[in-house]
């Protein structure tokens, strides 16, 4: 994990805590694995490295930051993004992989994305579907 990326992740769960107005052990409190409000204060200052997965996650959990940050500030949001079209796609096409395999079926749930994508994210760049 790349230092730069930590700080960008530790600024995050430091800006939702004080934007939540919670202390450090009440985040610890809320969080849903063993955590202290000293290693909070240590993740928040740049001096804890490498937290797990499982701590980013309940960290996210208990101070409500949605993953897109993370996944932003880890520069990941391409993974994030792969991750949400998979999901939409398997809803759309009712987990029924065969229909995403047929090329017109394809060319229209990527219409859809491309649509979906611009109402819920409001972004006109470009997206690529070709890796469901």
């Amino acid at each position: 994990m790349k230092r730069e990326n930590l700080y960008e992740f530790s600024q995050l769960v430091k800006k939702h805590r004080m934007e939540s107005n919670l202390s450090l052990q009440e985040v610890a409190n809320l969080c849903d694995v063993k955590i202290t409000a000293s290693y909070i204060s240590r993740l928040e200052l740049g001096e804890r490295e490498n937290p797990t997965f499982k701590i980013c996650m309940a960290l996210c959990k208990a101070l409500n930051i949605d993953l897109r940050e993370v996944f932003r500030a880890f520069e990941a949001e391409d993974i994030y993004d792969k991750a949400i079209k998979r999901e939409i796609i398997k809803k759309l096409v009712n987990k029924d992989e065969e229909i995403a395999r047929i090329p017109v079926a394809k060319e229209y749930v990527n219409e859809v994305l491309e649509g979906f994508y611009e109402q819920v994210f409001g972004e006109g760049k470009e997206k690529n579907h070709d890796d469901f």
